[in-house]
């Protein structure tokens, strides 16, 4: 019953989202308990409470770009526009160009380039994060830029990753290249 359940709900993401599942399918086929857990593991870990849902957005779609280019950063590109994130900061996340970020998107944009890259400039962006959000605020944006990393390794990690695809927001594309440049 339970496999029925978390099967249905993985159909239902993947149709809303226009999104490959095949490989959550694998994991179920194969760990079914393991697959409920991680499922409910990534949707805990992403969500924010005390942070604005754009500036959330803005560090997972750095994370993700950092990981993938390919439906994976797709679906995060829908999940932002579907949380409210202007069309035009999601392209500013995407194409590394933080000055057309809001100060609160790029501080974010900041922070999560600083994490991805394990850069010396991560303690200047988490005292950033600290003075306009809090404490709470730096340890809930440590967390979902964490937990958008999750599903594309793991993915990766199942041989189930495409190769770069062209990116759809709104009525436009974004093609962005398989070196994943801008990474500081």
């Amino acid at each position: 019953m339970r496999n029925w359940l978390t099967r249905k709900m993985i159909t239902r993401f993947g149709n809303h989202y226009h999104y490959d599942v095949s490989y959550l399918y694998y994991m179920l086929q194969h760990q079914p308990a393991l697959t409920s857990q991680f499922l409910q593991i990534g949707n805990r870990l992403g969500k924010a409470r005390r942070i604005p849902a754009s500036v959330k957005c803005t560090a997972q779609l750095v994370a993700m770009r950092h990981e993938d280019c390919g439906p994976c950063l797709q679906l995060q590109v829908q999940i932002a526009a579907e949380a409210g994130m202007a069309e035009a900061e999601i392209r500013a996340a995407l194409l590394h160009k933080p000055e057309q970020l809001s100060p609160d998107n790029a501080l974010a944009y900041h922070y999560a380039q600083a994490l991805m890259a394990n850069s010396a400039t991560l303690p200047e962006a988490q005292q950033a994060i600290v003075q306009r959000f809090g404490d709470s605020g730096l340890v809930e944006l440590a967390v979902v830029t964490q937990a958008a990393r999750l599903y594309p390794m793991v993915k990766k990690g199942l041989g189930h990753s495409q190769a770069c695809t062209q990116l759809q927001l709104g009525e436009s594309t974004i093609a962005l290249g398989r070196h994943m440049e801008g990474r500081a």
